[in-house]
């Protein structure tokens, strides 16, 4: 068994938060950026590279990182912008903005799967994570959906 449990979009961290509420993926042409490892996530890597080919942006990778906090880290210390899963909101770092992304944006999809035969308590922790974070999803533009709408 399995399930869809979120959609995040991807969400914009910078050091110094612009007066716009959004960005285009044109907005951070030839910023350093900091990502995730391309070895660690080489399927967000491609769609990051693709937003910037389509959208007629330089993309110019200063650091590729494996851990989010230090991707956090990394933008409070001034040494470019990053690109996190919008999650991340959630870490709370001085000098440290976060600005969502205008579609079209890339989207992580975090999924669960469950052995059939599994012991109560495994489908016990699969029910309850499904019920609590199955209710936060996004469409393919990176938009709220509620989950009555999604799937």
């Amino acid at each position: 068994m399995s399930a869809q449990l979120e959609a995040q979009p991807e969400t914009a961290v910078l050091e110094i938060a612009p007066e716009t509420v959004k960005l285009a993926i044109k907005d951070l042409s030839g910023e350093p950026l900091i990502l995730f490892s391309r070895s660690f996530d080489p399927v967000s890597y491609h769609q990051i590279e693709e937003l910037f080919l389509n959208a007629g942006a330089t993309l110019n990778v200063a650091y590729e990182l494996e851990i989010l906090l230090s991707v956090i880290n990394f933008v409070a210390m001034g040494t470019g912008c990053g690109l996190l899963p919008d999650y991340a909101r959630r870490v709370s770092v001085d000098g440290v903005v976060f600005k969502t992304l205008k579609a079209p944006n890339v989207v992580k999809t975090l999924a669960m799967v469950k052995r059939k035969g599994a012991s109560e308590l495994a489908r016990t922790f699969f029910q309850f994570t499904a019920d609590e974070l199955g209710e936060r999803r996004f469409d393919a533009k990176g938009r709220k959906v509620s989950s009555k709408d999604a799937c």
